[in-house]
């Protein structure tokens, strides 16, 4: 039987219901339909006594479900060919069989027992759970159920006849298996955003897995690492700023490309600042190769003010010193 475990919310249906330490599929679907924009529920899925699944789900518009978001990976899992077409057909299609079997078990307990109490409610609680929770809940719990089918069949698929509890840190990055990894090892929670960070640089996978990441595991450097990926270096900066962090050398990768933002925002000072901290050659060269640019900007600049003493005699120069500073200033941008 799978039972649910919800660890954290800042639901407002928790000021009215008290919880059991685990609750059923369909009672966690009832809840998670009911939650209001801006609401989240954090997760924890058993089957019997073992855990296998956590997860995330936020509120964010008022027609969202958490029914989307699964949806949304399956369609992820198949542009990514991790599944086919037919095998998210199929799961889709047991998702809607356990939504129209959790229908007909909600009519027969409405017409069976129309006078059961809901276990643990507080004593002044005055509103009751719909119905209509029931058929979400079951939703809830096949699609979940999918989610883990889908990380099991990919697995199970590139390592025949090995099971995931006996996989290594490596092992489990390798096969992609990000979430898994940071459950099994929760020491690696940062080393496994790194990893994902160099992987996404490189172009061996796409930014939104990171993104996707970051929704079930919480990390202080998350709003800071997307705007840096996403090449937004102002907004990279305030959030830098912002929350103070300090770098060291285990944020080599992060610090040079938060040096580079400051560089692309013509801030050098800061930029020199961090690679002291990180002590990164990486950005010790970009470090360079700006001051380099803009020794050329300056002499560029000296030569066309000369030469405009006298702009007549010095037309043809003056136009080829231009493009020659415009060039440079451009080859700087670009760096």
């Amino acid at each position: 039987m799978i039972t649910v475990e919800i660890t954290s919310s800042n639901m407002a249906f928790f000021e009215k219901f008290e919880l059991a330490d685990r609750i059923s599929y369909p009672d966690f679907h009832e809840i998670s339909s009911d939650l209001e924009n801006g609401e989240f529920l954090k997760f924890t899925l058993y089957d019997s006594d073992e855990p296998f699944y956590q997860g995330k789900f936020e509120k964010e518009t008022s027609n969202q479900t958490v029914t989307d978001d699964i949806f949304s990976v399956l369609e992820s899992y198949q542009k990514q060919k991790k599944i086919s077409r037919k095998q998210k057909k199929e799961f889709q299609k047991k998702i809607k069989q356990a939504i129209k079997a959790g229908s007909e078990t909600s009519s027969i307990d409405e017409e069976d027992a129309p006078n059961i109490q809901e276990p643990k409610r507080k004593k002044n609680q005055k509103q009751s759970i719909p119905i209509l929770y029931k058929t979400i809940i079951l939703f809830i719990g096949g699609i979940t159920l999918l989610s883990i089918a889908i990380a099991l069949y990919s697995f199970f698929e590139k390592r025949p006849g090995i099971q995931a509890s006996g996989e290594s840190y490596e092992q489990l990055l390798s096969n992609k298996q990000y979430i898994l990894a940071v459950e099994k090892y929760p020491n690696k929670k940062d080393a496994t955003a790194n990893y994902l960070m160099e992987e996404v640089i490189q172009s061996k996978e796409p930014i939104d897995q990171l993104e996707n990441y970051y929704q079930t595991v919480s990390s202080r450097f998350e709003k800071l690492d997307i705007f840096l990926l996403n090449h937004d270096y102002s907004s990279a900066i305030a959030e830098y700023e912002k929350e103070g962090f300090s770098l060291d050398q285990k944020d080599l990768m992060r610090g040079t490309l938060l040096g580079q933002a400051y560089l692309k925002m013509d801030q050098l000072e800061k930029a020199e600042k961090i690679s002291g901290e990180i002590n990164s050659p990486e950005l010790e060269k970009y470090i360079a190769r700006y001051k380099q640019y803009q020794l050329q900007i300056q002499e560029l600049s000296k030569e066309i003010e000369t030469l405009e003493k006298d702009p007549l005699e010095h037309k043809d120069k003056i136009l080829d010193k231009i493009d020659e500073l415009y060039d440079t200033k451009l080859e700087m941008k670009k760096m």
